[in-house]
């Protein structure tokens, strides 16, 4: 398992949990079926012990196309699995983000706020805005007058 970088900039992960079932697929998705006879990648310890000049060769061919173009060429292969590294801007335009409940509306006094959701929820506790957020200052008397009372004073 690793993340390259696509000649776009773009992130991605490649996830080999079983290596020799997805070893094959990796030495095709980037047209290096030779890897495959190669003693250094023979097998996973092999490749382990390669590990820095495997990736350094990785790199250099990810590095040759956008990841729209690597993303089809991944598709290709059903044993290579990856998944992109989603930026904020591809996360807020995912439709199944939103599907999911990745945004609430959180009550600001007479409006409210967009916000991104909690990752975690509980079976029989849903999330739900408990109060809005306080104004400026709202607080700090309070805030100072326990501080105050910590110190002593």
């Amino acid at each position: 398992m690793n993340n390259y970088t696509a000649g776009d900039g773009r992130r991605f992960w490649i996830v080999g949990l079983q290596a020799d079932r997805h070893w094959p697929a990796l030495c095709r998705v980037v047209g290096r079926p030779e890897w495959l006879a190669d003693p250094r990648y023979g097998d996973a310890r092999a490749r382990a012990v390669n590990a820095v000049p495997l990736i350094a060769a990785l790199d250099e061919i990810f590095a040759t196309k956008p990841l729209a173009e690597w993303s089809e060429a991944f598709a290709a292969e059903p044993d290579f699995f990856w998944s992109p590294v989603n930026t904020l801007e591809d996360v807020v335009a995912d439709e199944q983000f939103h599907a999911a409940g990745g945004i609430v509306e959180v009550p600001d006094g007479e409006s409210s706020v967009p916000m991104v959701a909690t990752p975690a929820d509980f079976h029989g506790t849903p999330w739900a805005p408990r109060w809005t957020a306080p104004a400026l200052g709202q607080h700090t008397e309070e805030v100072l007058a326990e501080l105050a009372a910590r110190r002593g004073s």
